[in-house]
């Protein structure tokens, strides 16, 4: 039960004199203030315009922050005879009035340091009957006002030091001898050669020098040498001392480091919250743009430029400080190789140009950071092979120059994170295929370069998903043949360069979808036709590239006005289609139609062949065919109707290549021919044969069966 001692001279008239008990156990009624959220109103405990909360008895296991919030007249806090184990460290915050706390009869185990923070004016505070074993140094601080205390029937051994000296406490404890403890700060950061200062603090002040065990750190290279590892640090009895690092001032551009000074565990003293503390070590040595006076400094610039340098190695530690870089050029020195950490930090780098080269390897990691990047050079380089994630992490790149290199194969994935990429130069390699997923992802790819490689096929899914592409370049590679599909999807292309391969056909579809084109070379290939209707669609071609081929004429379909760097006439198309069956000794009939109708009459090779042998004598082999200005001639193979029997057969004819015309799309024709003979063979069929056999038989006695034949022999049947 809590002792009944004088508490309540500060409270409000009609309480003082009044027995604590008295007060405090008053009878719940439904709470004055519906709306508030607070836990004395919501448990109806709270009486006395606001002044006195009775929670005492009320099995409470738990409190949480807020639960006294809006209570600032609140004087009077009754908890005593609950369960509760703990408290959170603001649960009394904005209780400013409060003067009696009742925290006795309950399970508290421990209190936070700065749980009464806040409560000047409390007066007594009961924390007897629970299950105290200590309590934290400075959990009295501030309770200026406290008059009584009681902390009878727990297990403390002493008060810390803040208790206030002049108060009643119910046990006679003695101060606790509180533990030394070492705190580390460190002071303002140097540039090399300058020490590095920390500051190492002993509260409360030794009697005498104390000797405090302390790690020497670094982050670069820049402590003296011996300055690192364990030290020792004597403290005096004014409770302070100073440690200093020293720093070598080199003339080795690198990036900023650091010193760090930590506390360690000691005998006669504990280590504190603060048990290390970093001094920043700036570098003072000029990094190479400043080498090579290099470094430009525009309003929204900043550019390093070391092109042409003679350059043949970088260092680690090169570009340290160049956090603002925008545009890094590299090109045109003698550079062969990258450590994986150079770019580190130029986080702000927006175009990075190592063109002209000797590079042959890149490192993976080498790019990591850049993620700003929107330009990267490598053109002109001995790269022979890329790693599959070389270029992970440059998300923003839009131009990536990768020709007048030696690579011979991509990995698939190679190009998967480039999601902006807008232009990719692949020219002047030696890749020989291409994987059919090589550039799945690029949706933001408008230019294609891959001329001047040794590329001899297609996949056809390889140009799948680049929507955007308007200029495609193939030329000079060793393309003898296209998939119909290749450029299927590739609606907003305007250029596409196929010159310079070995190309001696075309699908007739190759071109469909492409409405877009307007510039299309086919120079320079082994082409001696091209299909009938190869150009249809091509609504917007303004020039058309076919010299250096075989051909002596064009189809139709090109828009009026294009331009063709060579002056060919249409083409006149001949197609073949085959009339009806037929039987022998009547002539299969075929028709020739001239698309467009020659001027002239035009003569036509045709090829007869035949299956059987039904073709009159000479009807077969090679023929010529006149089709008149009409543009239409019908030519008729006669058959030869025999008396011997034989298989049905046909007769094909094919239009062959010649001079004047191109062979169309149905460009072979073919009619059946019947044999109308008999065999001269009479088949009858000959009676049915069935057998019975006849009853069964003891041994000795010969078993019989019954032949029967339907209808009868007119002789005797075998």
């Amino acid at each position: 039960m809590s002792p009944s001692v004088p508490f309540y001279r500060k409270l409000p008239p009609g309480l003082v004199g009044a027995a604590p008990l008295a007060i405090l156990l008053l009878v719940f009624s439904p709470s004055a203030h519906p709306q508030t959220q607070n836990i004395c109103e919501r448990l109806g405990a709270l009486k006395h315009s606001g002044a006195v909360c009775n929670l005492a008895d009320k099995g409470l296991t738990s409190l949480s922050s807020g639960d006294f919030d809006g209570l600032p007249n609140l004087q009077a806090l009754h908890l005593s005879n609950n369960d509760l184990s703990s408290l959170p460290e603001d649960i009394f915050d904005g209780l400013s009035s409060l003067q009696l706390l009742y925290l006795d009869n309950n399970d508290l185990t421990s209190l936070p340091e700065d749980i009464f923070d806040g409560l000047s004016g409390l007066y007594s505070l009961l924390l007897n009957d629970n299950k105290l074993t200590s309590l934290p140094r400075d959990v009295f601080d501030g309770l200026s006002g406290l008059q009584y205390l009681y902390l009878n029937d727990n297990s403390l051994t002493c008060l810390p030091q803040s208790a206030p000296e002049r108060i009643t406490v119910d046990v006679k404890l003695s101060k606790c001898v509180e533990p030394i403890i070492v705190t580390i700060t460190g002071g303002t950061a140097v540039t090399e050669g300058t020490a590095a200062s920390f500051t190492l603090t002993a509260n409360p002040a030794p009697s005498s020098a104390l000797s405090v065990a302390v790690t020497v750190a670094q982050s670069g290279d820049y402590a003296a040498a011996g300055a690192t590892g364990s030290k020792t640090v004597a403290i005096p009895s004014g409770g302070t001392a100073t440690y200093t690092v020293t720093t070598v001032d080199d003339s080795t551009n690198e990036v900023d480091g650091s010193i760090s000074l930590t506390v360690n565990t000691g005998t006669d003293y504990t280590v504190g919250s603060t048990a290390t503390a970093t001094v920043t070590v700036r570098d003072d040595d000029p990094n190479i743009c400043e080498r090579y006076h290099a470094l430009l400094r525009g309003t929204a610039w900043i550019t390093c430029w070391l092109k042409n340098e003679g350059i043949t190695s970088l260092s680690s530690s090169d570009f340290a400080g160049l956090t603002n870089l925008n545009l890094l050029v590299l090109s045109a020195n003698e550079i062969s190789s990258l450590p994986k950490d150079i770019f580190d930090g130029l986080s702000g780098l927006e175009n990075l140009a190592l063109n002209q080269n000797t590079l042959s390897s890149l490192l993976e990691g080498v790019f990591d950071g850049l993620s700003n990047l929107r330009d990267l050079g490598l053109a002109g380089n001995d790269l022979s092979s890329l790693s599959e994630n070389i270029f992970d992490g440059l998300s923003k790149v839009q131009n990536l120059k990768l020709s007048s290199n030696k690579l011979s194969s991509l990995p698939e994935e190679v190009f998967d994170r480039l999601s902006k990429l807008e232009i990719l130069m692949l020219e002047y390699n030696e890749l020989s295929s291409l994987p059919k997923g090589l550039f799945t992802g690029l949706s933001s790819l408008q230019d294609l370069y891959l001329h001047s490689n040794d590329l001899s096929s297609l996949p056809e899914e390889v140009f799948d998903g680049l929507s955007k592409l308007k200029i495609l370049m193939l030329t000079n590679n060793k393309l003898s043949s296209l998939p119909e599909d290749v450029f299927d999807g590739l609606s907003t292309l305007r250029e596409l360069y196929l010159d310079r391969n070995d190309l001696s056909s075309l699908p007739e579809d190759i071109f469909n979808g492409l409405s877009k084109l307007e510039g299309l070379a086919l120079n320079f290939n082994d082409l001696s036709s091209l299909p009938e209707g190869i150009f249809d669609g091509l609504s917007k071609l303004e020039i058309l590239w076919v010299r250096g081929n075989k051909l002596s004429c064009l189809p139709g379909g090109l828009p009026e006005g294009v331009k063709v760097d060579v002056n060919l006439p249409q083409c006149i198309y001949v197609n073949i289609t085959g009339g009806s069956d037929v039987s022998e000794g009547t002539a299969a009939s075929f028709t020739l139609t001239a698309n467009p109708a020659p001027a002239a009459a035009l003569s036509v090779s045709v090829r007869v062949a035949q299956s059987g042998d039904y073709a009159a004598a000479d009807a077969t082999g090679s023929k010529t065919v006149t089709i008149p200005t009409s543009g239409t001639a019908t030519y008729s193979v006669a058959t030869v109707d025999d008396n011997t029997f034989e298989t049905d057969g046909s007769i094909s004819v094919t239009v062959a290549t010649g001079t004047g015309y191109a062979v169309g799309s149905s460009a072979t024709a073919t009619v059946a021919v019947a044999d109308d003979d008999s065999s001269g063979l009479r088949l009858e069929a000959g009676p049915e044969v069935s057998i019975t056999g006849g009853s069964g038989v003891s041994e000795g006695t010969a078993a019989s069966f019954t032949l029967t034949a339907n209808p009868a022999p007119a002789a005797a049947l075998s």
